[in-house]
């Protein structure tokens, strides 16, 4: 049980993080740095992380599928299995969404601040 609960626990906390903005960064780059190169910076990694969130969504989902389609379920509880690792597709789809919010939030901003300046 306790093995499911950190699988669980793993994926879907990460989204939490990521929603709050709460994951790890390199502060030190980002000080090293012009304001627009950490936006660039920013702007690279978000892509990246969508991207890849994309992919794990997309292969992690056919392998939950095929999981259901065999109705393997856990030897202890006697739960699909299929359940357990859908927490995977599932977990990095919301961080992919979250991320697509973080750079809409951030283009946002740097609208209103050209407004501002003129």
């Amino acid at each position: 049980m306790a093995i499911y609960a950190y699988i669980l626990g793993t994926y879907l906390g990460l989204y939490a993080v990521t929603r709050k903005g709460r994951h790890l960064e390199i502060m030190f780059i980002r000080k090293l740095v012009s304001e627009g190169a950490n936006r660039l910076i920013f702007s690279l990694v978000y892509k990246v992380t969508i991207l890849f969130c994309l992919y794990i969504t997309v292969f992690g989902g056919k392998m939950v599928y095929q999981m259901a389609l065999r109705g393997q379920t856990s030897a202890a509880l006697q739960i699909p299995m299929a359940w357990i690792y859908a927490s995977m597709p599932v977990g990095l789809a919301l961080i992919g969404i979250s991320t697509l919010f973080r750079i809409k939030n951030i283009n946002i901003c740097r609208k209103e601040v050209s407004d501002k300046k003129g």
